[in-house]
């Protein structure tokens, strides 16, 4: 029976040479060292099993297995990655291998049927060569133990090209710089299995074989010399960055002051702080005791002075960055400017920016400036300079807002005038707020009951706040109930006169309270006599019918210009419904500006309902007037040819209605008629857009020159626009606008603009709520959500969707300017008086835009902390 080459070589039959004995010999010795020694194999982990249009791999050892190691013959295998540059430690150590000319050497070897092979048995065969078998084009070499059949080693850097019948060394191709058999291709087959075990214990291979572990864990010789401190360096880095983001938060949360107390308080429940805090706090108290007290405890300790600056400026530079960034998005915006004095008695100017994107309209604060000098020119140079160190144009500044001082809006110097050369076509707009302000102002001196009146009330407040014994008998009256306190009247606070008239005779109705505190500190002995006197004249004045008629005149006009105010308050307002808002009052004014009756009646009844309260529940006999004392009548002596006669009105409730009633009643309406009537010609263009007017422009001929203005301004943002275009888009919006609101779902976020709550405060009077119409449908911002919401701004009304972020754009007040001032005194007060401008402007960023400070990344400001100088950029990195 024949058998095989290889069933004959593993007979037992066969006899031994001398050379097969020898070469057992040694490979026992080899054993029994490698026993005691990693094999190789470990070194080289073996991929898991890819298959690709191409070829797939195999780990298994067995010729049987081997038969599914590859589907195709077209690739050349090898388990090498190599990087841009590749370190080799070879035998010097110091040779770097370019990336490009590993590829180019792989790239020649890259030849068609290239497969791995797979395993070698440890065993010889001949004296003088090995067998190399080829069962479905995979080659394998085989030295064959007849004593132990399973043993074989699996070499992964072994790799054969089938075309050329060569074997070759993937990781002396990748990493050797010299070349060697295996680079050139080992194509003789004689001992082929010594040639491997030759190559595989050669310095070259050996080197090439830890550059190459050394490549695939990423470690180069920096790394492997500095393990231990490149080690500890990252943690020190990461503990570094956890403090940094600790100290960021504080910052972010106190902003302006208690910085060390509430660091201390977290470092009772944060791990990280405690550590660094109370090692800080161990050396501060070694070098105490070594004698040495000056000079720092640590380089660097992150909750230093110089680190919270850092952070705080930082923040500073990233809010700013953050508006800058919406602004330009927005294309045009506008600007709110006003001035305010100090703790410290510097003149600081607000600047306020309004833009309108996506998202609606914002009113953001972008700096805050001490101001040397007030002139027109100087503010314009002041909001130049900021405007270009933010990345803005100052030509897409399309309208101003200020109060009505000579320096704001003068017609040559005055800062509007200054900003219409750098912006031609900017609108300037007086402050709405102040406007109405001045009404009121102009209306409570209009007749000398309305003067004495407000006088009463800002004096009564004032005395009984002079003095803690006499806030004690208020208190004692009242209780202790906050709400129950009499306002001060003050000039800059448009919401005190109507506050301290509502507490006596409105709402609050505290009459009957103020007139006991009066009585009892005028029949009280611990008061010195002139105090009795002063509570006595202030108790029958209040108790007089022309005062109590007067209040009841004012009463009825804040009640229609009220809610005007505290709607003109409010952020994110357009122009076109403030003026709607307006227009409605005046009409509500001039329907009770003769109603004289009316308001006696409302005396009338208020009285009795005083009277009952004294006799119900106080027992009091207290006498108010309930009608006007009479008028004696004088005659004026004639001359001899004097032939007229005067004709005094002799009645004292006419007199009343003549002189008091109607003249507060039309001097309140003609000021508002006067001083509401700027820019007429743009805002009929405007009024367009509302769309209260939709329907007009198809019942009526609208004029030939609608919306003329409007394009005028509205060219330099896009030269396509025309007249025709933008009459022509609002047309058939108009027209279709009955079917695109009603795709919009209809809810309030507040009720509407009359029913608006006052909400008092203990500083500020109102805290004025961001009122945002979402779905009236009948106002230009709903027009402007349909026009964003549906896409149609894109195309088919593009021109239309510039007018109406023109309107919602341009200022109609500069009331956010006044909210800052607020959030100022809170921030530099007498004991932080001496805060820089740069520090001042940042924790006014902070404090007024919380939102963006919300949003800001820790890692954002760690970066720009980092790159500040190298030894940060050390200790903050990995």
């Amino acid at each position: 029976m024949k058998c095989s080459l290889l069933e004959y070589l593993m007979s037992e039959n066969k006899r031994k040479g001398g050379a097969q004995k020898v070469r057992e010999k040694n490979k026992k010795l080899l054993f029994s060292q490698a026993n005691k020694c990693r094999p190789i194999s470990e070194l080289f982990s073996i991929p898991p099993i890819q298959k690709s249009n191409n070829c797939t791999t195999t780990n298994d050892t067995t010729i049987s297995n081997a038969e599914n190691d590859c589907s195709s013959d077209d690739t050349f295998i090898n388990n090498v990655d190599v990087s841009d540059k590749i370190l080799c430690n070879n035998s010097n150590y110091d040779e770097v291998v370019n990336c490009k000319d590993v590829d180019n050497t792989l790239n020649i070897l890259e030849k068609e049927n290239v497969m791995k092979v797979c395993g070698l048995v440890n065993a010889d065969v001949d004296d003088d060569k090995d067998i190399v078998m080829v069962e479905d084009d995979v080659i394998m070499v085989e030295d064959v133990d007849k004593n132990n059949l399973s043993n074989s080693i699996k070499r992964q850097w072994l790799s054969f090209d089938n075309q050329s019948k060569s074997l070759f060394c993937s990781v002396c191709l990748a990493f050797s710089s010299e070349p060697n058999l295996f680079t050139k291709g080992l194509s003789v087959w004689t001992h082929v299995y010594q040639r491997i075990e030759e190559h595989e214990a050669s310095k070259t291979h050996m080197s090439c074989s830890e550059s190459y572990l050394l490549h695939t864990s990423n470690k180069t010789i920096d790394i492997l010399l500095f393990s231990d401190f490149k080690k500890k360096q990252k943690e020190e880095v990461k503990k570094n960055i956890q403090i940094l983001q600790r100290v960021i938060d504080i910052v972010k949360l106190i902003d302006h002051g208690n910085f060390l107390d509430i660091l201390l308080l977290l470092k009772k429940y944060d791990i990280v702080l405690n550590e660094h805090v109370d090692l800080l706090t161990t050396k501060a108290q070694r070098k105490a005791n070594s004698g040495n007290s000056k000079g720092k405890v640590s380089k660097v300790t992150f909750i230093s002075k110089t680190t919270v600056n850092m952070v705080i400026d930082s923040i500073s530079t990233l809010i700013k960055k953050n508006i800058s960034s919406q602004i330009l998005e927005a294309l045009m915006f506008s600007v709110q400017m006003d001035t305010t004095q100090d703790v410290s008695v510097q003149d600081q100017c607000s600047l306020i920016v309004r833009y309108v994107n996506s998202s609606g309209v914002h009113e953001k604060l972008l700096s805050v400036v001490t101001m040397t000098e007030t002139k027109g020119k100087s503010f314009h140079e002041m909001l130049e300079n900021k405007l270009l160190s933010s990345g803005l144009n100052i030509k897409n500044c399309i309208g101003n807002s200020t109060d009505g001082a000579s320096n704001m809006q003068g017609q040559y110097n005055g800062f509007s005038a200054w900003l219409t050369k750098s912006s031609p076509g900017q609108v300037h707009v007086w402050c709405y707020s102040h406007v109405l302000n001045l009404v009121l102002i102009d209306s409570t001196k209009s007749a000398l009951p309305a003067v004495k009146l407000f006088s009463l009330l800002n004096e009564v407040a004032a005395f009984f706040k002079e003095s803690y014994k006499r806030m004690n008998v208020w208190k004692n009256t009242v209780g202790e109930n906050i709400k129950k306190k009499l306002v001060s009247i003050g000039m800059t606070r448009w919401w005190s006169k109507e506050k301290s008239l509502q507490t006596i005779f409105g709402e609050d109705n505290l009459f009957v309270q103020l007139i006991i505190s009066l009585d009892t500190i005028q029949s009280s002995h611990d008061f010195n006599p002139e105090i009795k006197a002063k509570a006595r004249n202030l108790k029958e004045a209040f108790m007089s019918y022309e005062l109590i008629l007067t209040a009841l005149i004012y009463i009825k006009i804040f009640k229609i210009v009220g809610p005007l105010s505290r709607y003109l308050q409010t952020s994110g307002i357009d122009l076109i419904k403030s003026q709607e808002l307006v227009n409605k009052a005046l009409h509500n004014l001039k329907q009770i500006q003769r109603g004289m009756k009316d308001v006696k009646s409302e005396a009338d009844k208020f009285i009795t309902i005083i009277e009952e309260t004294f006799e119900d529940k106080h027992n009091m006999d207290v006498l108010i007037e309930k009608e006007f004392p009479k008028i004696r009548c004088r005659h004026k002596k004639k001359m001899a040819d004097e032939m007229t006669s005067d004709q005094p009105i002799l009645d004292a409730e006419e007199k009343f209605t003549v002189e008091v009633h109607n003249i507060i009643f039309d001097k309140t309406i003609s000021c508002m008629e006067e001083r509401f009537s700027s820019n007429k010609k743009l805002y009929c263009d405007l009024a367009w857009l509302s769309p209260n007017n939709f329907k007009d422009l198809h019942d009526k001929e609208i004029p030939f020159d609608t919306l003329f203005e409007l394009s005028k301004v509205l060219k330099k943002f896009d030269d396509k626009l025309t007249h025709a275009k933008l009459v022509d888009e609002m047309l058939n919006f108009s027209s279709s606008w009955d079917q695109l609101k009603r795709t919009v779902p209809e809810y309030y976020e507040k009720s509407s603009e009359d029913d608006i709550e006052e909400e008092t405060s203990d500083k500020h009077g109102t805290n004025v709520e961001e009122v945002h119409c979402k779905s009236c449908m009948n106002c230009p911002h709903c027009c402007y959500n349909v026009l964003v919401k549906y896409n149609l701004h894109s195309n088919a009304y593009h021109f239309l969707f510039l007018a109406y972020k023109y309107l919602l754009t341009l200022p109609c007040t500069q009331v956010a300017c006044e909210r800052s001032f607020s959030k100022l005194k809170i921030i530099k007060t007498r004991l932080r008086n001496s805060l820089s401008e740069e520090k001042l402007e940042a924790f006014m960023l902070m404090n007024v835009e919380k939102s963006i400070l919300h949003s800001i990344d820790s890692e954002e400001i760690i970066e720009i902390i980092k790159n500040s100088s190298d030894f940060l950029n050390k200790k903050l990195s990995y």
